[in-house]
This record gives C-alpha cells, sequence and structure tokens, in this order.
C-alpha cells in the first residue's frame, strides 16, 4: 500500500496512467496474436527471411586459429619484427623443445632425522615442543644437471628423436618429399649450413657424437684432448663448435642456474639440459611437420618421460603445433558444454512458460 504521493495512491497521475499503459499492451498484444493466430505461414516465412538477412553476415566470418594473430597484433613490435626477419630470411622456422631438469631434494627425512635425534639427546628443546628450538630446515638446493649419466642419457633421448619417423598419409605428390611415405627430423630440420640439423643443445659440444664424449671421459682430467663441458662453457674455441660449424651459447643450452654472487660454474649452477630443434617453415613441408611433431609429442609421453623419470629428472616438452592442439581440444571440450547448457535452458523456459496437456481427462 502507498501513502499520499505514492503510486497506488487513489487520484494520484501515477494511477490513473497505469490502466491506461496496461490498455494499450492489452490491445497491442492482442492484435498481434490475431494476426498471428490468422497468417502463421505468412509470419513463420516474414521471420525466417529476417533470420537469414541477418546471417548473411556469417559468410564472411572467419574464425582466427593461429596462436600468433590471436595474440599479437598486426601492428606490434613484435609483428613488425617478425616480417622483417621473415622478408630477409625467410619464414621464421618451427620450435621443438625438451627441457630435461634434475629435481629438488625432499626435506621430510632430514627434519624427521634431525627431530628424532634431538629428542634422543636429552629433550634439551623447550617443554611440550621438543622441535621448537630448532632452526628452521633450509631448502635444499637442487642438485646439478652436468653429470656424465645425465649427458648420456640426453644422448639416448636424442637417438631416439633422430631415429623417429612419421607416417605420411597420403604420401604428397609434390616438394622435397614427393612420392615418400614416411619423414624423419633429418628430412624438415632447418638446416642453415650444409646437410646438418641445427639442433641447439648441450651435445653439441661434441658434436652430436657419443663415441666423441665417451672417447673424451676417457681420458684422464686434465689431459690434452679431454673435452670437459666447462671448458667450452666458457670458451668458444674451434673445438667446441657444433656439428654445423657454430658456436653453441651456454645460456641456450643449459637453464636454471643462479645468477648474480650466487653463480659459480655453468656446471655446478646449471639445474636441466635445453634441446631446442628449429624445424623448416618451408609451406611445402608443412604437412610433414606437422605429422613428424605429433610423433614427437607421441614419442616424448611414452618413452622419453619415463626415462627422464626412472633417473629420477623431469621432462618438459613441447612442439609448433601444441598451442594449437590445446586450442583445438578446448574449443571441442567446450562445445558439448555450451550445447548442453542451452538445451537445458531451453527445456526449462519450455516447461515454465509452456502449459503441458493433461495425460488424463477428467472423469464426468
Amino acid at each position: 500500500g502507498g501513502g499520499p504521493g505514492g503510486w497506488c495512491a487513489p487520484g494520484g497521475a501515477t494511477a490513473a496512467a497505469v490502466p491506461r499503459v496496461e490498455r494499450l499492451l492489452q490491445r497491442g498484444y492482442y492484435r498481434l496474436g490475431l494476426f498471428v493466430g490468422r497468417r502463421p505461414v505468412t509470419v513463420v516465412a516474414a521471420g525466417c527471411c529476417l533470420a537469414g538477412l541477418a546471417c548473411l553476415g556469417l559468410l564472411r566470418l572467419r574464425v582466427e586459429t593461429d596462436p600468433q594473430r590471436l595474440w599479437v597484433g598486426p601492428g606490434s613490435q613484435a609483428a613488425r619484427e617478425k616480417a622483417a626477419y621473415e622478408a630477409s630470411f625467410g619464414p621464421f622456422y618451427r620450435i621443438e623443445q625438451m627441457i630435461l631438469a634434475t629435481q629438488p631434494p625432499t626435506t621430510t627425512t632430514t627434519t624427521s632425522a634431525t627431530t628424532t635425534s634431538t629428542a634422543a639427546a636429552g629433550g634439551q628443546g623447550q617443554q611440550g615442543s621438543p622441535s621448537s628450538s630448532l632452526p628452521p630446515p633450509q631448502q635444499p638446493h637442487q642438485p646439478p644437471i652436468v653429470t656424465p649419466d645425465n649427458v648420456r642419457l640426453l644422448f639416448d633421448m636424442q637417438r631416439l628423436v633422430d631415429e623417429l619417423e612419421a607416417p605420411l598419409q597420403p604420401p604428397p605428390s609434390s616438394g622435397p618429399l614427393s612420392g615418400r611415405s614416411s619423414v624423419r627430423l633429418a628430412d624438415i630440420c632447418y638446416k642453415p649450413f650444409g646437410d646438418v640439423c641445427a639442433t641447439q643443445s648441450v651435445l653439441q659440444y661434441w658434436r652430436g657424437s657419443r663415441e666423441a664424449f665417451e672417447a673424451a671421459m676417457a681420458r684422464p682430467a686434465g689431459s690434452p684432448g679431454r673435452m670437459d663441458p666447462e671448458y667450452c662453457f666458457n670458451h668458444w674455441y674451434t673445438e667446441c663448435r657444433s656439428a654445423y660449424q657454430a658456436p653453441v651459447d651456454p645460456h641456450v643450452v643449459l637453464g636454471g642456474f643462479p645468477g648474480g654472487r650466487e653463480f659459480s660454474t655453468y656446471s655446478a649452477g646449471a639445474t636441466s639440459f635445453v634441446t631446442t630443434l628449429p624445424v623448416s617453415s618451408d609451406p611445402s613441408l608443412r604437412p610433414a611437420a606437422l605429422a613428424w611433431e605429433a610423433a614427437f609429442l607421441q614419442l616424448a609421453a611414452d618413452k622419453l618421460a619415463p626415462a627422464a623419470a626412472s633417473a629420477n629428472l623431469t621432462l618438459s616438452y613441447s612442439a609448433e603445433r601444441s598451442v594449437q592442439d590445446e586450442l583445438t581440444r578446448e574449443s571441442r571440450a567446450d562445445a558439448a558444454t555450451v550445447a548442453a547448457s542451452y538445451g537445458i535452458m531451453l527445456v526449462y523456459i519450455a516447461a515454465a512458460l509452456g502449459s503441458l496437456p493433461p495425460l488424463w481427462g477428467r472423469k464426468g
């Protein structure tokens, strides 16, 4: 109820206007319903025509699936630099990557042992809190990755990657791989100098040869001809060049080492091997590159990651197509959710606003 000046107050201007508005709406909807009821075909046809006209814009709709175009504006600095690079050197190569890293040791066992030994020594801590006088446990340092066994494991992984063959369905009818039924990394890799892949890896300090590594490790420490990793990390000499005759930057093939005063040597500070496999972006090789990348991701999941885990290491890996695959997977996963939500909403509206016929008629 409203007091003086309220909308339902008798004699108020608003109270007089409300019935008039209601009458206008009633008459308008009555005439509209009468028109629709008498001409259903005309109304449905007109509605379909209007919907069709509204959907004409879909003919020019283009769904953007390129991650670079989704996240980098066409006028941004990164886009301009990429365009300048590709104008001078061709399309920027595709990137496949593996990161083999050590795991930090856990502190649970050490802390428990310290607490137990303190209590056994006479409980010199405070009453009711045996470990309250102990200093907080220090965060353990992640062990270094540069060890002969880890390098050998990386050689084994690289061998599997080099020997990996991916089927080509259907075989290409033109281009460098015309008539081929399978593709390997050597067929699609980026080769700036000669016929050797420009793989960025710590293995390049031995030119990617396990025999050269084992021969160097067989020599006594400090003897001539022994290629210690730290020597090449700090000296870009000719004997430390890669198989494709380019120097190898330790900041590219190693990771996880501390900066500033905490850094001592690359061998003692690095906690991960970073292997980068550049693949050619030649349009004629794109189907082959996509096929090989799919096989590479499967190999990493099935064999490489378990091999790393058995050595108490972790392996992270990615391919150029990884982002695109994830976008596709997310899109397909969301489609079912959206369709189900709209279906439930339509059923709810139909049940809430519609009228359902009785199942049984009334008995007289």
